[in-house]
């Protein structure tokens, strides 16, 4: 039977809120172990044929996945890496430019991208060094691998820049409009 937050603080722990844990009360104990696999041992009310118990019942639940806390940037990338292995690699340079090449006897495009290029194969995106590239990057190339003009009713793509509101403690209006511009200037660059 999988331990829920609740079956586990309801049915294992002693809710007395000790704080002997670490935490200020059992159920928040409770919920960093079943959704962040917080150390069941560290309850120190627990006998240890309770914390094996309850280590084995767990580790069955972490391995499924069940209850634990996600990875939104881990997800995301996952979905995107999913919904582009539909696409050929073949049909993206008239998508979204860039160059066809051979890369271990497969098909890949070569994209600038800012000032530098990536390579974009079946199995991923790398830079043309080979040096990974963040889970933001990687789900931002494949959001625009999918962006279609046609389907948009002729309206473009957009970029916004936001600044929070300390910036004014660090630039000046007029350095803020120059960064503004030489950023478009740079994306409109290397973007065509």
């Amino acid at each position: 039977m999988a331990l829920s937050v609740v079956d586990l603080y309801r049915d294992i722990l002693p809710k007395t809120n000790c704080r002997d844990c670490g935490f200020s009360t059992c159920l928040a104990f409770a919920s960093m172990v079943v959704s962040e696999q917080h150390p069941i041992k560290n309850c120190p009310h627990l006998t240890p044929e309770v914390v094996a118990a309850c280590e084995k019942e767990l580790a069955v639940q972490y391995a499924a996945g069940k209850w634990l806390k996600r990875d939104m940037k881990t997800d995301a990338l996952k979905w995107a890496k999913e919904k582009s292995a539909s696409m050929k690699i073949q049909d993206l340079p008239d998508r979204i430019g860039g160059t066809l090449i051979e890369k271990d006897g497969e098909p890949a495009l070569e994209l600038p991208y800012f000032n530098d290029h990536i390579i974009i194969t079946r199995d991923g995106i790398t830079r043309k060094d080979g040096a990974e590239m963040t889970r933001y990057e990687q789900v931002f190339i494949y959001n625009l691998m999918f962006w279609d003009a046609e389907a948009t009713d002729g309206f473009g793509a957009e970029t916004k820049l936001s600044f929070d509101d300390t910036i004014t403690q660090h630039l000046d209006i007029e350095s803020i409009m120059f960064l503004s511009e030489r950023l478009r200037e740079i994306l409109c660059e290397f973007s065509g």
